[in-house]
């Protein structure tokens, strides 16, 4: 479920990364023209993502710091081991290679997006009411993804679910 949580999550940022560098082709177009190369323009989305993706990443070490002192302080009785929950530095190297993945991920997705060859183009049509928009298809195939991993996540939630009970309730014959 987490992982699915994360794949939605991860579509949806992606989806606004794109719509976000397709409103910001005019002023790609100027640097261009300016003599910004594609390799500056990609250091530039990696910083504007990466900033972006940092306090997230604080956030969510935060968040998870509080929920543990919470599972901690309320639910120790009902679940062993609980005061044993802690961050250590093997999953939080894990988060902080998933955030450079994402981060590379979610720069080369926008510099998909912004061709330069294309840039004098919409630099010369800028003026003209014609406004950028992401491809349809690149809409539904995020809509059918984040389908996809909701009815994943449903099915196995219910195959859980549905096995839990009889596990619980099944008689292992000793007292």
């Amino acid at each position: 479920a987490v992982l699915g949580l994360l794949v939605i999550a991860v579509t949806n940022v992606s989806h606004l990364f794109v719509a976000r560098s397709a409103e910001q082709k005019h002023q790609m177009a100027i640097k261009a023209s300016l003599g910004m190369n594609r390799k500056q323009a990609a250091l530039e989305v990696f910083t504007i993502t990466a900033c972006l993706m940092i306090p997230a990443f604080g956030f969510s070490l935060a968040t998870t710091k509080v929920g543990f002192v919470i599972l901690n302080r309320y639910l120790s009785e009902l679940f062993n081991r609980v005061d044993e929950l802690s961050i250590s530095l093997t999953p939080l190297s894990i988060l902080m290679v998933a955030m450079v993945l994402i981060t590379l991920m979610l720069t080369k997705l926008s510099l998909n997006n912004l061709r330069f060859a294309s840039l004098n183009t919409a630099l010369r049509n800028s003026n003209k009411g014609q406004g950028t928009k992401v491809s349809g298809f690149f809409q539904q195939s995020i809509i059918m993804s984040q389908i996809l991993v909701n009815v994943l996540i449903e099915f196995t939630r219910t195959i859980l679910f549905k096995e839990g009970p009889e596990r619980e309730n099944k008689n292992i014959s000793f007292d």
